[in-house]
């Protein structure tokens, strides 16, 4: 067994490679041991690592014909997964071990006479991803610093398309971008099943309980 890491982008992502052949007959028992000794452990490096990444991972498997016994190596390939701090690794495992095992049996219904032989290893790919979303407080660019239509609330959590929905529809007439004022509001907004900071993706899920400020 032989273990290859490689790293680019200043750490940002990694390729890691397992050659270790696995001489069960049984797909399955093979690719489960490929899985749980050695990609359930990468994945759950990197989400110490990363808190939230992108990665995929192809498996490598020999096959051989009895009739004139000849020999194939043949790589299936996942599909790239999202991993988020909140993300079980065990249930993104199966979602990998489901996409190989379908390819396998793809592979295998063709008609060519292949039998699988055994596991060959695995490789994994990596790379830190950061959603887009709100957060914090970012200071306002110098150049937009004196665009009067511009409020950035000065908060120091995670609430800020939360000002940001409040200040749509009520503003003080002092301290504007102190985030006191729109606190008191937030609940006005049906946020049920939407973590902060809000991604994209969540938007269209925010309700408005009472536009009444």
């Amino acid at each position: 067994m032989s273990v290859t890491v490689k790293r680019a982008f200043n750490g940002l992502a990694t390729e890691i490679t397992i050659n270790h052949q696995l001489s069960d007959l049984i797909p399955e028992v093979g690719l489960d041991q490929l899985l749980h000794l050695y990609v359930k452990k990468a994945l759950e490096a990197a989400k110490r690592q990363y808190g939230c990444f992108k990665y995929y991972l192809f498996c490598e498997a020999s096959f051989k014909k009895n009739v004139d016994s000849e020999n194939q190596k043949v790589a299936f390939y996942t599909k790239t997964s999202v991993c988020y701090q909140n993300h079980n690794v065990d249930s993104i495992l199966q979602q990998s071990r489901t996409k190989v095992l379908c390819s396998l049996d793809e592979f295998e219904s063709k008609g060519s006479g292949w039998i699988f032989e055994h596991w060959n290893g695995v490789t994994i790919k990596i790379i830190r991803y950061r959603p887009l979303s709100g957060g914090s407080y970012i200071p306002t660019p110098a150049p937009l610093k004196n665009c009067k239509s511009l409020l950035n609330i000065r908060n120091k959590d995670d609430l800020c398309f939360l000002y940001s929905m409040v200040a749509a529809y009520k503003t003080p007439k002092t301290n504007r971008t102190a985030p006191g004022f729109y606190r008191r509001f937030i609940d006005r907004f049906d946020m049920n099943g939407i973590q902060v900071p809000v991604k994209l993706e969540d938007i269209p899920k925010l309700s408005i309980k009472t536009v009444s400020m």
